[in-house]
């Protein structure tokens, strides 16, 4: 966790297995289609060699750069390029969770934030208990369910 003046940031959780797999897959891919396409740079490998390095990169940014910002009255959940600001008022309930539903979580120990009348936000924070701690202290009336 780190503070900012008001702003608390929890890094997300990272299952070093999933980390491998995926670097692994896009690692690989990439190697392959990349030294393809320097010994015979046609141009569709060039461009299977350039989509390849941006995949890669942009799970580099992923995986670097999810994190959850708890706001004074906002919950900014963080993903590479993607954003998404929730109002802390919002929040009803938080449990823990290992569903595989797709989310800014780089973990398989999640929480599942209900807010809104029917939306999810899936994230794995590194520190659970002080990430429900900073949003039950902005908002007392969220459940915490086991």
């Amino acid at each position: 966790m780190r503070s900012n003046g008001t702003t608390l940031t929890f890094r997300s959780r990272v299952d070093w297995w999933l980390a491998a797999l995926i670097f692994g897959a896009l690692g690989h891919t990439a190697w392959r289609v990349g030294t393809a396409a320097w010994r015979r740079p046609t141009p569709d490998l060039v461009v299977a060699a350039g989509v390849a390095a941006l995949v890669l990169a942009l799970a580099i940014w992923i995986f670097a750069g999810t994190a959850y910002d708890v706001e004074a009255e906002t919950l900014v959940v963080r993903s590479g390029p993607l954003r998404a600001r929730l109002p802390i008022a919002s929040i009803r309930r938080i449990s823990r969770s290992s569903t595989l539903l797709a989310g800014p979580a780089l973990s398989l120990r999640r929480l599942e934030v209900d807010h809104g009348k029917y939306d999810t936000a899936i994230v794995s924070p590194h520190d659970q208990a002080g990430f429900i701690a900073a949003l039950v202290e902005r908002n007392p009336t969220i459940e915490i369910l086991p």
